[in-house]
């Protein structure tokens, strides 16, 4: 365990999981068994950085959430932005069907949303795009899947 725990992930930018259970007394969040300090997270780029073209592709993912017929991809957003795109929502089907969570489902971004306010800089070399559930499963009670 001691091992695991000093274990840091690799330089890049991640999508990474967050999942709570709660009880009266508890609070406890999802984790991945192999680094049980750090959410479950697959790794979707070497650069931790995000570009203006990336920010402005999450910033469009919270507009179409909030208005149904919003172009989530419009004109100003360049082939980086689409390629980023990509590599989010195949990062995020990866992470879900490594932990059992997609349903069968093709497309599971339809489920799941992007936490579009920030991406969570660990530290200079690791950040993470959260993906968050819909929020009636974000927190579960104990006896819930």
């Amino acid at each position: 365990f001691n091992r695991d725990v000093k274990q840091e992930p690799a330089r890049g930018l991640y999508v990474g999981l967050l999942k709570l259970r709660t009880s009266v007394s508890t609070l406890s969040i999802f984790t991945s068994k192999s680094q049980p300090l750090m959410l479950p997270s697959i790794k979707i780029s070497d650069n931790p950085n995000v570009s203006r073209d990336e920010w402005l592709w999450l910033q469009r993912v919270q507009a179409k959430t909030q208005e149904s017929d919003v172009n989530p991809l419009p004109d100003e957003v360049t082939q980086h932005g689409r390629t980023f795109q990509q590599r989010v929502a195949r990062g995020a089907a990866r992470l879900l069907t490594r932990y059992n969570l997609d349903d069968g489902e093709e497309d599971v971004m339809e489920n799941y949303y992007i936490y579009t306010r920030e991406v969570i800089e660990l530290n200079e070399d690791v950040s993470i795009v959260l993906l968050l559930p819909p929020p009636d499963a974000l927190c579960l009670a104990p006896n819930q899947q």
